[in-house]
């Protein structure tokens, strides 16, 4: 085997020499010379095969082969560059020498990068749980103004989903699965060390690196907070020199993915003298032509662009970086807009040896204006994507008036798409600031103390009106107005510890208090019965009926001690035991207080003695661990009992609306959720790092879910949150990293790929139970669309199964099937009693997927760089709740081209029901394979060499150009398979369990962006 690998080690040599030779450009202007010699390692002296030889400033260049010999043609001036993965470059003039002798030492760079974890850093050679890093390069590549949108793709074990594409539009983020059914999945942000960060308001233009940490033993310090996972931000900071100023900007054009291919005039026109109810009648149908295509009327072209400058740099004691954000995005659905600026601030004052103490200080300001999405069907005038689809093509926009033309029939319950996008305003106006202030002190050299204080403010206004034009005001007008206000402080003491003992003993600690704290306070009011449009919800008294103002307040409080020990013997056997005790307001007084313990070991294997003869291993290490973690990501004051206000009672003839009753039940024993997980991991690197691997397989159980659980009538309550239940994830995640080619073309891969296979244990005494989120409009067939089981995962769609259309009456009277007859939806008879009921009903399809992958590669040539990264989700199952809308044939309402092969007679169709017939109920004819590979990011782009930018005193300068979403291989039939309707309802529930619903979605969107970086 060693034999194979030396002569495929030899002939790469040979052949990338002579590639580089035949595409080298002559350069001996000056004397010609042959230069030769060898190229060893410092470590054991022994050659070096691949080593990259170029002469510098130029494309010429040769390798050394398997002996590290080499031979370059050049000149008596010339400079040599040798490079190759896993040792440090060397520039050697060569002054006329004919023999060049050069030996490169190993580059411990990579496995000595220091990665941020909880409340500190390690060495990425040390780590003994999983985690991974995204740089601030990775981020940047593709124009976005979230963050957490860059990293979709490129962490195995992470699904990043984006549940709507309107500007400003909400990322569902699942670290290994969900752990819980009625708390947050989310994961905990921790931005500069302020923890409870937002994604959404950080300029990714900011951030140096982001850390993900997925198992227990990197999540247990955060202890209840860390069971989903936590994201670790590290923004830039200054560095000691000149002042660099860094200005970047790109523009963008942004178009939908796909139209759906929708019925015309003529064809419509059709299908309504087709139907035997015809609830309206056209005239000739050749007569209309291909009439109004709505989709048309609402999407546009939509610019989007993104301004940054900043400022850094300092002395040795004084370091500071400035910055500054404008991003504006319009949406491909007119009068959608998002827009941010943002402000950053971040010092570091080196007072002496001894202490130091700095900030991090970013405010954001969005304004994000909406239209009407997922929901507010039937008398509410239905969303805008779903009217443009369903609104006739007989329909000219605009009556003889000019007037928004109204629906086909009087009792459509549908709005004009141009008078929702006209006449409806939801204005979102959001204002964050995100702060930190610390103090190191070295007390000893190797203890050091840090006082941090965080500060987080968010306020959010939300501004809405509409007018009296539309269905849902009633023909009143409807104005609303809500504000809300968060604070978070957050007070931490730590001290830090760090010695080598003998030069093989590390020992590294951390020990801490923390406090927190965090209060709520929202406000709403409003009107209806407004006499005029024009001040719309600017002058609330004049409306006729007021709306009932709401307000609520909450608080809670965290108290919290931590701890981490780091041991390392002689660089090869690695502990780590981490813990946290939480004391939380939200729980009962005798669940207060929660330990949350961690273990883990590592073995390098690579740096054992009978590893050193195997060169072709650089890195080989194993990881083990396990530990506890803890959700309280309810509401607060779950376990207190409630009151509810406003109860109408009587007392004589008078009633009155001020009454109060019991609203919950106490729990005085309700406490956190808890996950255990074990996490076993390797880390393999070849060829001196060219090859990376890193594999891990997790099995955690969550236990004590937070449960609704119904009570008895007799009892007064409806339900009474509880401790119950159990929820398992286990999965594999793999992730590689190759680099193809070095030397003058470089060509690097990185993968990756994730597994997780989710369980509902256990739900007490309940075995399973309903849900329901067809909207609420669809009737009776569709009161329930999933279902949550013991011994199934969440994301399970209930109903039917869906077998054809009835083709005769023998078929339809050998089924007792309500409604039953030729043309119309037939059902499978799963039991076979000869009957289609609730018994027949079974799981029809999941929205999880069985697997999700990232991959990049990454060129480069000369001042050239190509970036392609294809992102793709695998299995998961999408219910399309539009067709049930648009596949009803021979209606007043628009419907898909497909309804073209409606039901005529027997053989005719046995997709499609005849004209007049419904859809049916839920089945898996609306059930839809959501599986895609997309082209998530492209990006060419050219860097000015530096003989030129220097001349133009400049430090950098690059240009470039990218698309996003330019192809989505996928066999979806609606706008885009990354949907979730209910994804950004802001139920937590509602998020947790109904997924993988759409119903009226914004329409996937791909991006055209040109762009520059200038460095000063």
């Amino acid at each position: 085997m060693m034999y194979k690998t030396t002569l495929l080690l030899r002939g790469l040599s040979l052949a990338l020499g002579l590639l580089g030779f035949l595409s080298s450009a002559p350069v001996w202007a000056q004397a010609a010379r042959t230069v030769s010699g060898t190229v060893t390692s410092t470590s054991d002296g022994q050659g070096l095969p691949g080593v990259t030889v170029i002469v510098k400033g130029t494309a010429q260049g040769t390798t050394s082969d398997l002996d590290g010999k080499y031979q370059i043609q050049t000149t008596d001036n010339a400079t040599l560059v040798f490079s190759s993965i896993g040792f440090t470059s060397q520039e050697i003039p060569v002054n006329g020498r004919a023999t060049l002798d050069v030996a490169l030492a190993e580059d411990t760079k990579q496995l000595n990068e220091v990665i941020v974890v909880g409340y500190g850093t390690q060495k990425k050679s040390d780590l003994t749980g999983s985690v991974a890093s995204v740089s601030s390069e990775e981020i940047q590549a593709i124009p976005t103004p979230r963050p957490d949108q860059a990293i979709q793709g490129r962490v195995p074990g992470v699904q990043v989903a984006t549940t709507s594409a309107h500007p400003g539009g909400t990322v569902q983020i699942r670290i290994r699965g969900g752990n819980s059914l009625q708390g947050s999945n989310n994961p905990l942000v921790v931005i500069d060390g302020m923890l409870g960060g937002d994604l959404q308001l950080l300029n990714p233009n900011d951030i140096a690196s982001v850390e993900v940490l997925k198992d227990a033993s990197a999540t247990a310090i955060y202890g209840s907070r860390g069971a989903n996972g936590v994201i670790i931000v590290t923004t830039k900071q200054g560095q000691a020199g000149k002042v660099q100023i860094d200005v970047s900007s790109f523009y963008g054009w942004q178009q939908i993915t796909k139209k759906l291919d929708m019925l015309n005039a003529q064809q419509h026109a059709e299908l309504l003298l087709a139907n035997p109810l015809r609830p309206y009648t056209p005239n000739d149908p050749a007569s209309y032509g291909t009439g109004t295509d709505w989709q048309d009327q609402i999407f546009q072209v939509a610019p989007m662009q993104s301004y940054q400058l900043s400022a850094s740099g300092g002395s040795e004691k004084t370091r500071f970086l400035v910055s500054g954000n404008f991003y504006d995005q319009d949406g491909v659905i007119k009068n959608s807009n998002f827009q941010r600026g943002t402000f950053r601030l971040n010092l570091t004052q080196t007072v002496n040896d001894r202490l130091r103490f700095g900030n991090n200080i970013t405010y954001s300001r969005s304004v994000n204006n909406l239209v009407k999405m997922n929901d507010g069907y039937g008398s509410q005038g239905s969303p805008v994507t779903m009217s443009a689809l369903r609104f006739s093509p007989l329909i000219a926009p605009y009556d003889a008036d000019g007037t928004y033309s109204p629906s086909l029939l009087p009792g459509d319950q549908l709005d004009n798409p141009l008078l929702i996008l006209s006449d409806r305003i939801d204005r979102r106006t959001r204002n964050y600031l995100l702060g930190n202030a610390f103090a190191e002190y070295k007390i000893l050299n190797d203890l050091i103390y840090k006082l941090n204080f965080g500060y987080i403010l968010d306020e959010d206004l939300s501004e809405r009106y509409d007018s009296r034009r539309l269905q849902s005001a009633l023909n009143a007008g409807q104005a609303t107005i809500a504000n809300g206000r968060n604070t978070n402080w957050l007070l931490e003491h730590t001290l830090t510890y760090q010695h080598t003992f003998n030069q093989r003993h590390d020992l590294s600690g951390v020990a801490g208090f923390t406090a927190q704290g965090i209060r709520d306070v929202y406000n709403r009011t409003g009107g209806s019965g407004f006499p005029s449009d024009i001040l719309t919800y600017k002058n609330l008294s004049l409306a006729s009926t007021p709306l009932t103002p709401a307000s609520n307040y909450t608080k809670q409080t965290l108290a919290s001690f931590l701890g981490r020990i780091n041991y390392s013997y002689d660089s090869r056997y690695l502990l780590t035991l981490s813990g946290r005790a939480d004391g939380s307001s939200k729980f009962a007084a005798n669940n207060k207080w929660a330990f949350f313990p961690s273990a883990a070991l590592g073995w390098r294997i690579s740096e054992e003695q009978f590893m050193q003869h195997i060169a072709a291993v650089s890195n080989l290490k194993v990881r083990l661990s396990y530990g506890i973690t803890g959700s309280q990501a309810i509401s607060p004051y779950q376990s207190l009992a409630s009151f509810n206000l406003g109860s109408r009672y009587t007392l004589g003839t008078t009633t009155y609306t001020n009454g109060v009753q019991p609203g919950r039940v106490p729990n005085p024993d309700l406490k956190w959720e808890t996950t255990g997980q074990t996490n076993v991991g390797f880390d393999l690197g070849l060829f001196n790092n060219r090859i990376d691997l890193t594999a891990d397989y997790y099995d955690k159980k969550t236990y004590d879910l937070h449960y609704s659980k119904l009570l008895p009538t007799y009892t007064g309550y409806t339900s009474q949150v509880q401790n119950i239940g159990s929820m398992r994830n286990r999965g594999l995640e793999l992730g590689l990293t190759t680099r193809n080619l070095i030397g003058p073309f470089t060509w690097t891969t990185s993968a990756n790929i994730s597994w997780n296979r989710n369980e509902v244990l256990e739900l007490g005494d309940d075995t399973e139970f309903p849900l329901n989120a067809s909207g609420g409009a669809m009737g009776a067939g569709f009161s329930q669309t999933g279902i949550i089981r013991v011994g199934e995962p969440v994301g399970n769609f209930w109903g039917y199964v869906f077998d054809g259309i009835f083709q005769n009456e023998a078929e339809a009277d050998a089924l007792a099937q309500s409604g039953a007859k030729p043309g119309t939806v037939r059902y499978k008879d799963l039991n076979q009693d000869g009957k289609i009921d609730n018994d027949d009903k079974t799981i029809i399809g999941n929205a999880l997927p069985q697997y999700v992958f990232g991959i990049t590669n990454q060129f480069s040539y000369k001042g050239f760089d190509l970036s392609i990264f294809l992102q793709g989700v695998q299995g998961n199952d999408v219910l399309n709740l539009n067709r049930f809308y648009l596949e009803s044939v021979g209606g007043s309402n628009n419907a898909l081209a497909t309804t073209l092969n409606y039901w005529r007679g027997e053989g005719t169709s046995n997709t499609i029901q005849a004209p007049g017939e419904s859809p049916g109920e839920m089945s898996t004819r609306f059930v839809e394979d959501g599986s895609y590979v997309r082209l998530r990011n492209l990006v060419l782009g050219y860097n000015l060499p530096n003989t030129v930018s220097d001349k133009l005193h400049l430090r950098q300068l690059r240009v470039y150009v990218s698309a996003q979403n330019l192809f989505t291989w996928t066999n979806y039939t609606g706008y885009d398979p990354e949907v979730n309707s209910r994804g950004g309802s802001g139920s937590t529930s509602s998020e947790n369990l109904e997924l993988g619903y759409d119903n009226g979605g914004y329409p996937g969107v791909k991006t055209y962006t040109v762009g520059l970086n200038l460095s000063f």
